[in-house]
């Protein structure tokens, strides 16, 4: 599978779970948008981010920006509220509010905890599932 091919995937079972949660999921008509989905309940609308990435090392990596052929565009507040992360490995969705990304230009999501058992700036994946 190629990576515009997980993409929409992952894209898709987000959708999938808004929609079955009650949410109404809309797409913007392009790819140049900072969103990826539009969810909209009760007249509240929320812009979301979907990423797929695979694990590597006990880690998932997500980029808080995003390059292209001539620049670099660093996400900031007002372009996304909400970040899922699809991990191919797991085939699963994780979701992530904009609140716990401020000031972080690479999230690290960890599979599994640390052999050190530390707990302070650690973040697992499956305290932030979807379903």
């Amino acid at each position: 599978m190629n990576s515009i091919f997980l993409g929409d995937y992952a894209e898709l079972r987000a959708a999938a779970i808004f929609t079955k949660k009650g949410w109404v999921v809309s797409k913007p008509l392009t790819q140049n948008s900072t969103y990826d989905l539009i969810i909209d309940k009760n007249g509240v609308l929320k812009k979301v981010q979907v990423k797929s990435r695979q694990v590597r090392s006990n880690k998932i990596c997500v980029e808080l920006f995003t390059c292209m052929r001539n620049y670099k565009k660093i996400y900031k507040e007002t372009d996304f509220d909400l970040l899922v992360v699809y991990s191919q490995d797991l085939d699963q969705l994780a979701l992530f509010d904009w609140d716990n990304l401020r000031d972080v230009k690479v999230l690290t999501i960890r599979i599994k905890e640390p052999l050190n058992s530390q707990k302070v700036g650690v973040t697992l994946f499956q305290d932030y599932l979807m379903e």
